[in-house]
């Protein structure tokens, strides 16, 4: 999904399927801005659900796709994110 992203590319990914999380979409795509995101009920549900989302990821502006990826995603922010994340893990545990 990033890689897409990186390159412009509107992503469409499931979130739910029959209630149950299918993984980090949510975490990645910005719905309506760097592609959407799929709640299917079901199979079929599903499947029209991202029908509808291929016909309408044309009208998504690919540059606001991209920086999506450069505002969240470049090695840079992610190693950023990822030592805030070590050093909030190593406060936590200096007070036990």
């Amino acid at each position: 999904m990033i890689e897409s992203m990186a390159c412009g590319t509107p992503v469409i990914a499931y979130e739910y399927m029959d209630g149950l999380l299918c993984g980090a979409a949510g975490e990645v795509v910005e719905e309506g801005v760097s592609g959407f995101l799929i709640h299917g009920t079901n199979e079929e549900d599903a499947a029209e659900k991202a029908l509808e989302a291929v016909k309408n990821a044309v009208f998504l502006d690919r540059k606001a796709v991209h920086q999506t990826f450069v505002k969240n995603w470049t090695a840079t922010r992610t190693a950023f994110k990822t030592n805030s994340l070590y050093r909030q893990m190593f406060n936590c545990t200096q007070s036990l």
